[in-house]
């Protein structure tokens, strides 16, 4: 275990470098508890966001979520303009539907899509459409859906996602003509023999038996 010593940021700065070793070679659980220590040294401001997001990285990948949510929310608190607060704001959303709160997430994620672009709009988006359909609410999940499908961004997968999403919650109602109908469309799309469109085939298999 690292020792402990007041704050000096001669010290940060060598405990930062052994946390980084720690981080490098996949050693999360000392290197969390050296950027803990680091943190609560001299470290200076300029360098505690990118601390807080390793650590939040670190407990999210362990699936530590309230752990992680903790340093999330503290380098938005702390920093709320540094480059880094606007992916911890996205991790908090998503890691709050990865634990099963969606009523939490939803309010986290919406403010959200003004902000994104690309891949990150569109992955705000999708979690967003998920929450509604894990909490049994389709017909809010199937307008979400839909506006991903519309207004993708970054990659095309996303719309494959979309589509599958409302397939399932078609199915959940039972009205499986309109859930094989969704995946028709990713075959179209996406062409048969892609990944997508064996997934597809084999729903629809599944959907027709």
């Amino acid at each position: 275990p690292l020792p402990i010593y007041p704050a000096s940021p001669h010290w940060a700065s060598t405990a930062l470098r052994l946390a980084d070793l720690f981080y490098e070679d996949q050693d999360y659980a000392n290197a969390a508890r050296a950027y803990q220590k680091v943190l609560a040294s001299g470290l200076p401001r300029r360098q505690r966001p990118a601390v807080l997001s390793k650590l939040a990285g670190i407990h999210k990948g362990l699936k530590l979520y309230d752990n992680a949510i903790g340093y999330a929310r503290q380098l938005v608190r702390e920093f709320p303009r540094d480059s880094l607060a606007i992916e911890a704001r996205i991790d908090i959303g998503v890691m709050l539907h990865d634990k099963g709160d969606h009523l939490q997430a939803v309010p986290e994620l919406v403010p959200l899509l003004k902000l994104l672009k690309g891949n990150d709009w569109s992955l705000v988006q999708f979690t967003i459409a998920e929450c509604y359909r894990e909490m049994g609410e389709h017909d809010s999940a199937q307008r979400e859906y839909l506006k991903l499908i519309y207004n993708s961004q970054g990659s095309v997968q996303w719309i494959g996602n979309a589509h599958f999403g409302r397939a399932k919650c078609f199915e959940k109602r039972g009205d499986y003509p309109q859930a094989i109908q969704e995946l028709q469309a990713i075959q179209r799309k996406f062409g048969s023999t892609s990944d997508f469109g064996r997934k597809a085939a084999d729903d629809i298999r599944r959907y027709q038996t």
